[in-house]
């Protein structure tokens, strides 16, 4: 074969081999027990099989919509073949990644199969949970912002439409906008503003056209001022220390002031939670800052709520909270940051910062873990690439041919030195 008909070969046999193991994996994963935790996402899902569409606005409701879509025909196993798809879609899109960081195709693969073998991204197939849209929402901006050109504006417009997507699923999405900006920025420089403003009209008509699939008409959703009181009162700190999730301590904070309310998602409760939020910031600011950092702490710590530390789940949960001390110390090691570095760098920190300014829990860090991962394996490669690169010779410090020529030596760097030599 032609050297590129085989190099062609070789990637595909690479990407058939990693879809073929990906694809006994959640065959596997088949095996595993339908989990659909009795709440909301499982609500909205059966809402829209029987209805067609979700009547709640209090929680974004574009993924129990598209579960509802594919459980009317199939049933649990439609639910789960579309989380497999989008399984095998993050790793295709890592697997991009990695490649735009010089690796090999084989490198690439191998790097991007066993960053999506994460526990907890594996665990997550067979339920009704949005942790697999979410990953590769996030993984397909990341591919995005690498991808920006100054002689392309596809991505740009593509970007829109994922971002728009993503604050649709997740609002804390929202803050993804930051390092979307900044990727801009190092790419198109005084330009930044109007391709930013393309994106943010691309991703409000996105948004808009999800949102109004899913319920009916345009909305926003509005537990932000729940959640902002959960992690912004007097029982924050024991909710998220023993609960891991500050959600309780809402109930708790309102029996305080004697209110019981039937239901806490009503929405006539928004402008309370608003109220009450702030009024415990002003009144303890430095109290809200250490808050910050347990909610921090929360979001890194295993999660071991269901499963004891020592049991096999239990270890694995504790393997993946390992995820961020390493990559730490690996940026630590690191000499300089290029575009990349700094670019996956402002992605961690926006998707970070919400949920300490709000609520956290360690079941949202899958997708950190899998950003960090890939970042690792970013980094691998680069390391691996620069060391196997051949070391330059130096230059001579003398030109040879004005030796051999019989002249007198010429100085090969710096300014003429006549006389000196």
């Amino acid at each position: 074969m032609k050297p590129r008909l085989t190099s062609l070969f070789r990637s595909w046999i690479y990407g058939v081999t990693a879809l073929a193991l990906l694809l006994s994996v959640t065959l596997t994963c088949r095996l595993l027990p339908f989990s659909h935790a009795e709440g909301d996402f499982w609500d909205s899902t059966l809402e829209t099989v029987h209805t067609g569409h979700v009547s709640s606005t209090f929680l974004p409701d574009t993924y129990p919509f598209l579960c509802g879509l594919v459980y009317r025909p199939w049933g649990p196993d439609g639910i789960i073949a579309m989380q497999a798809a989008m399984f095998a879609a993050i790793f295709l899109v890592l697997r991009l990644v990695l490649r735009h960081g010089t690796a090999s195709n084989r490198l690439a693969t191998l790097a991007a199969l066993l960053i999506v073998l994460d526990p907890d991204l594996l665990s997550s197939i067979p339920k009704v949970w949005d942790t697999e849209l979410t990953v590769l929402l996030l993984s397909t901006l990341l591919l995005l912002c690498l991808s920006f050109r100054c002689d392309q504006a596809w991505p740009v417009a593509l970007t829109g439409v994922v971002w728009g997507l993503g604050v649709a699923v997740r609002p804390n999405f929202a803050l993804i906008l930051l390092p979307v900006v900044y990727a801009l920025w190092l790419t198109y420089g005084k330009e930044t503003l109007g391709y930013s403003t393309a994106v943010v009209l691309v991703a409000c008509g996105t948004m808009a056209a999800a949102n109004a699939a899913a319920h009916g008409s345009v909305y926003i959703a509005q537990n932000g001022p729940y959640n902002f009181f959960a992690g912004a009162n007097s029982h924050t700190q024991w909710a998220l220390v023993h609960d891991y999730n500050a959600e309780a301590s809402i109930a708790w904070a309102l029996a305080d002031r004697g209110l019981h309310p039937a239901s806490l998602y009503a929405l006539t409760l928004k402008p309370l939670y608003s109220h009450l939020a702030w009024s415990f910031i002003t009144r303890h600011p430095l109290n809200w800052l250490w808050l910050g950092c347990v909610k921090l702490a929360t979001l890194l710590r295993p999660d071991t709520k269901a499963h004891p530390l020592l049991t096999p789940a239990g270890l694995a949960k504790l393997a993946t909270s390992l995820i961020t001390p390493a990559w730490i110390v690996l940026l630590f090691l690191v000499r300089c940051l290029c575009r990349t570095d700094r670019i996956v760098l402002a992605f961690g920190f926006a998707y970070v910062l919400p949920f300490v300014l709000t609520n956290a829990d360690p079941r949202f860090r899958v997708a950190l873990d899998v950003l960090l991962l890939t970042h690792i394996a970013l980094i691998g490669l680069r390391l691996r690439t620069e060391r196997a690169a051949p070391v330059p010779s130096p230059k001579p410090f003398f030109r040879a041919s004005s030796r051999a020529a019989g002249g007198a030596p010429v100085r090969e760097n710096g300014p003429s030195s006549r006389g000196i030599l």
